[in-house]
């Protein structure tokens, strides 16, 4: 979690790599079997994009109140 903090342009790297890694997959075995549950308006890799970004953001809000708790223990 320390290296999203100092460098977060390391996590945005990271996500595009999953992407481009599992977008064959998603679009060719994910996306047919969510047309075939009568859920076709989904988008497998936005969907996924979506979950790696918000999960992203939850790390980065975590790692932000936990420096806030360090400042705040120093400062006492």
């Amino acid at each position: 979690m320390l290296l999203i903090a100092l460098q977060p342009e390391w996590y945005f790297t990271q996500v595009l790599t999953w992407i481009r890694d599992h977008r064959e997959f998603l679009n060719e075995r994910i996306q047919p079997e969510l047309e075939k549950a009568e859920l076709g308006h989904v988008n497998a890799l936005v969907g996924n994009l979506l979950c790696i970004l918000c999960i992203g953001r939850l790390i980065w809000s975590a790692v932000q109140h936990k420096m806030c708790v360090v400042l705040v223990a120093v400062k006492s």
